[in-house]
C-alpha cells in the first residue's frame, strides 16, 4: 500500500478501517447461516451519503461533541439512539461512561472529519481523528441509522486509539 501525504495508508486501509468498525458495531456473535456465510458483517457499500445528509450527520456529531465538552449530559445523550439507549439508560450513565471509558472524546480539544460510508441497511459510518487534551490523537467511527421520524441519530461508535479497539 502506498502512503499518502498525511502519513495514512490510501484508500485501501481505510475500507478495511470501515469493514472491521461495521464488524465492531454490530455487537453481535452468530455462527454460520444455512449457506456458509458468516455474521456479523454489514455490507459496507463504499458511497458517501449525499450532500444534504453528510452536512446533518457532521452537524449533529459536531453538536454531541460540543455537547460532551460542555458536560451537557442531557443534551449529548438525546442525539443518541439504538444501542446506545440499550446500553446507558440515562443521561448521566451515557456520561458516566464518557467520562471514565471515552477520555479521547470526554476530553477532546479539537476533532477532524475524515471518510464517510453508507451500509446498506441504510446506516452512515462517519470516521473522525479527535486530538485529546493530552495531544494524543485517536480514530472515531460512529455508526447512524435514521430513526423512526426520520432524523438522524447515533447509534454507537467505536475509539481506535494505540490500535486497541473501543466497541461503545
Amino acid at each position: 500500500m502506498k502512503e499518502d501525504s498525511r502519513g495514512h495508508y490510501g484508500l485501501a486501509l481505510t475500507l478495511l478501517a470501515m469493514a472491521l468498525a461495521a464488524f465492531i458495531l454490530t455487537g453481535k456473535s452468530e455462527a454460520a447461516d444455512n449457506n456458509g456465510a458468516y455474521g456479523p458483517f454489514i455490507p459496507v457499500k463504499i458511497t458517501t451519503a449525499g450532500v444534504e445528509d453528510n452536512q446533518r450527520i457532521q452537524e449533529l456529531i459536531t453538536r454531541q461533541l460540543s455537547a460532551i465538552k460542555k458536560r451537557q449530559g442531557d443534551e449529548a445523550y438525546a442525539l443518541t439512539t439504538g444501542a446506545l439507549h440499550q446500553k446507558y439508560e440515562t443521561a448521566n450513565q451515557f456520561m458516566s461512561m464518557m467520562r471514565f471509558s471515552c477520555r479521547p472524546v470526554y476530553n477532546h480539544v479539537s476533532y477532524e472529519f475524515l471518510d464517510q460510508a453508507r451500509t446498506d441497511d441504510g446506516g452512515v459510518i462517519q470516521r473522525l481523528e479527535v486530538k485529546h487534551s493530552n495531544g494524543d490523537p485517536a480514530t472515531v467511527i460512529y455508526r447512524l441509522r435514521r430513526t423512526p421520524e426520520g432524523n438522524w441519530g447515533i447509534d454507537s461508535f467505536s475509539i481506535l486509539d494505540n490500535e486497541a479497539g473501543q466497541d461503545i
